[in-house]
């Protein structure tokens, strides 16, 4: 069974971006979500893929997975997210600006970016 496991998984790393943005992504669980998020992309996956999956993923059943969504955030690094998506299009999600968790995340990249850090 173990190297069913291995295969599934260098099989989704391989093709990590195809799978965060096919429809049957948003059908998964909160812990398949989690786990395909951890995985590190073997197609240089950028961040912002992964942002816009978290998005879709919790806005396809907004009322019931709107408690996630800060867990999920967390997995995005907003340190390789460009200054202008981070104020144009993460800034400004309803998602992010109705958390204080992910505000928090937010306002520390972006002062470290001004500060120079």
């Amino acid at each position: 069974m173990g190297d069913l496991v291995q295969a599934a998984d260098t099989f989704i790393s391989k093709n990590l971006g195809a799978v965060l943005k096919s429809a049957d992504f948003l059908q998964f669980g909160i812990d398949d979500v989690k786990y395909m998020l951890k995985l590190e992309s073997d197609e240089g996956l950028i961040d912002e893929d992964k942002y816009r999956s978290v998005i879709s993923w919790t806005k396809h059943c907004v009322c019931d997975r709107k408690e996630h969504f800060s867990d999920l955030f967390c997995f995005i690094q907003l340190d390789y997210l460009s200054s202008e998506f981070l104020n144009d299009v993460v800034r400004k999600e309803e998602l992010v600006c109705n958390s204080p968790e992910c505000t928090n995340l937010l306002v520390m990249s972006l002062t470290s970016r001004l500060c120079g850090a």
